[in-house]
């Protein structure tokens, strides 16, 4: 059954229809929402937030097309509820400073792989460091593989202020990972 189809069902209250969706898209939501957030409380909250609202809201989505985009813009505005809720727009710095420790810790061991590691440590510990509109940014057009449309759609925002934030995100990413790369380990 295709998701236009299971969506369908959904709108008419069909719970196993919900779980099939609910399995396709709880990681991607979840992953999006700690990259967010910052930390997996509010992440799992947040995911929480995110389907609860699909399933109380469904009948008010009119193109199925648009699901995807509809899910998460429900999970970004969930996302930033949780943020004014803490009176913050970065995430706890308990986890930076874990995720920096972890970073220095590492033992090089020379290998691809610990580079990848070593790598992707640095990444989330200076995504971790973005305000929370540029974390939105990067999150939905690179770990969520969103055009620069489809992000204005799921953001209810114009393609120029997309494009925009982009910029300004990747420039405050890049300077945070060379600080953070920097660093004696």
């Amino acid at each position: 059954m295709d998701e236009k189809e299971l969506i369908r069902q959904m709108k008419n209250g069909d719970r196993t229809s919900f779980d099939r969706i609910y399995e396709k898209y709880h990681v991607p939501i979840f992953r999006s929402a700690y990259l967010i957030c910052g930390n997996r409380e509010d992440a799992e909250d947040v995911l929480q937030d995110t389907f609860v609202t699909c399933w109380l809201c469904i009948g008010q989505l009119r193109n199925e097309e648009c699901f995807r985009y509809w899910l998460f813009r429900i999970m970004t505005h969930a996302a930033r509820k949780k943020a004014k809720e803490h009176g913050q727009q970065l995430p706890d710095e308990d986890v930076v400073r874990k995720m920096d420790h972890i970073a220095a810790s590492r033992n090089p061991e020379g290998t691809d792989e610990y580079e990848r590691t070593e790598g992707k440590i640095v990444l989330e510990s200076a995504m971790l460091k973005l305000d929370q509109s540029s974390r939105e940014m990067i999150v939905l057009y690179y770990y969520e593989e969103m055009s620069v449309k489809e992000v204005a759609k799921t953001l209810g925002i114009l393609e120029g202020t997309v494009k925009s934030r982009l910029y300004f995100a990747r420039r405050k990413l890049k300077r945070l990972i060379q600080e953070g790369g920097s660093r004696e380990k």
